[in-house]
């Protein structure tokens, strides 16, 4: 089956562990019960940008967010997502990742856990 940009996500947890980060990854939701430290991702949006004469990259949202209890290692864990996922490229058989680059971060109080809340956009094709 060919992928298309809507398979970004598959990339993530390779890309995660690959970079040091040992804290469980849940696509999309983590139950309640789930005690912090993990990381959740998720698609956000996509976007087709076509190249005359050529495949173009889709651009795709990808969300990430980092809980953990203690708000130092909150942002430690954020730091080491964001440094294996920023700038890094990546394939698979029918799926190339051209590029990723963070655009959006913030923070809050969830669940008893900090978070460290992160949007970076992948150029897929």
């Amino acid at each position: 089956m060919k992928r298309t940009s809507l398979s970004a996500g598959l990339f993530i947890p390779s890309l995660l562990k690959h970079g040091g980060v040992n804290e469980r990854v849940y696509p999309c939701a983590a139950t309640a019960e789930t005690k912090a430290p993990y990381v959740v991702f998720a698609r956000k949006s996509q976007t087709g940008e076509p190249v005359k004469g050529a495949d173009g990259a889709d651009g795709v949202v990808i969300c990430l967010w980092c809980y953990h209890s203690d708000y130092e290692m909150s942002i430690e864990l954020a730091e080491k997502v964001r440094s294996s996922i920023e700038g890094k490229q990546a394939s698979t058989e029918n799926l190339k990742l051209r590029s990723a680059v963070m655009v959006n971060s913030s923070e809050g109080w969830v669940d008893d856990s900090y978070l460290q809340y992160m949007e970076f956009k992948l150029k897929i094709n």
